[in-house]
């Protein structure tokens, strides 16, 4: 039986990836993560430890797109469908709403990229 598509699951999402050799926090992110009012608690620099976390799903972001961008799938004809890694596991019908959405906006945003 033929593969019609591929659906990568738990994909780490990045807007902030520019291209595949930049993810770092720009200067409004670092800007933007300044603005917390409680930078401590229980002597821990939230501040930080939120820059900390920001990076790593940065990092993370950029190993699975170079991943999927290693596979066979990624310069074939199939059609390739990416779900974001959610937060939680997910159990009831809006949940998988929620990833019907994701798969639906990815073909709408995939067929307006076509070439013609």
């Amino acid at each position: 039986m033929p593969i019609g598509g591929v659906i990568i699951n738990r994909v780490h999402q990045a807007d902030a990836i520019v291209d595949q050799t930049s993810y770092n926090l720009t200067e409004n992110d670092v800007v933007a993560i300044s603005t917390v009012h409680d930078t401590r608690l229980n002597g821990v620099d939230l501040t930080q430890r939120l820059i900390t976390a920001y990076r790593e799903q940065l990092t993370l972001a950029a190993l699975d797109r170079a991943a999927i961008e290693a596979t066979d799938w990624s310069h074939a004809a199939l059609p390739v469908h990416r779900v974001p890694h959610f937060d939680r596991d997910l159990h009831s019908l809006a949940d998988v709403a929620a990833v019907a959405a994701c798969l639906q906006r990815e073909r709408q945003s995939s067929a307006a990229t076509a070439a013609t």
